[in-house]
């Protein structure tokens, strides 16, 4: 998953709440005759088309921008895979080197174990894992001081948001 976590990365895996969505780093169990986890990205989702070519990652013939995967040549092998009704397409940051979902093809949503939710060593490493911007906020009591943080971008920079 090299360049988002790098070999010695120990990650906070949270349980899933809802359905899984496009940009997640999710753990998997890989649906092969080994019992094996993996942790992946989730780029499509039931019912798409989802369509790799060496110029990107297409879902409904629309093109998907992937901030977090590393400069340079992208893999010209082309993929494509219509995911059914409880299916996902999981993939690999670096896709050059990733046993994926181009490998063992769609998982269900039984197989996702949970939710990549931050990296908590090495310490000098921690940050959140986001992949796409959105905002969540929480129930709080009133008066309660609370900082919450923005999700940024797929590096692991964010920025204070404070909530009044």
């Amino acid at each position: 998953m090299a360049p988002t976590l790098t070999e010695g990365d120990l990650l906070a895996v949270g349980p899933v709440t809802g359905p899984p969505r496009r940009g997640q780093l999710v753990l998997v169990r890989w649906p092969g005759p080994a019992a094996m986890e993996l942790v992946k990205r989730i780029v499509g989702l039931p019912g798409e088309q989802v369509r790799l070519t060496a110029t990107g990652l297409e879902v409904d013939g629309r093109p998907v921008p992937e901030p977090y995967l590393p400069s340079g040549p992208r893999d010209p092998a082309p993929f494509e895979v219509r995911l059914g009704r409880d299916e996902y397409l999981v993939l690999g940051d670096r896709r050059d080197a990733s046993t994926d979902g181009r490998a063992f093809g769609p998982i269900r949503r039984h197989d996702v174990i949970g939710i990549v939710r931050f990296v908590y060593w090495p310490p000098l490493a921690w940050r959140l894992i986001r992949a796409i911007r959105y905002s969540s906020i929480s129930t709080v009591s009133p008066g309660a001081k609370v900082n919450m943080w923005s999700e940024s971008n797929v590096n692991g920079r964010n920025r204070p948001w404070s909530t009044r």
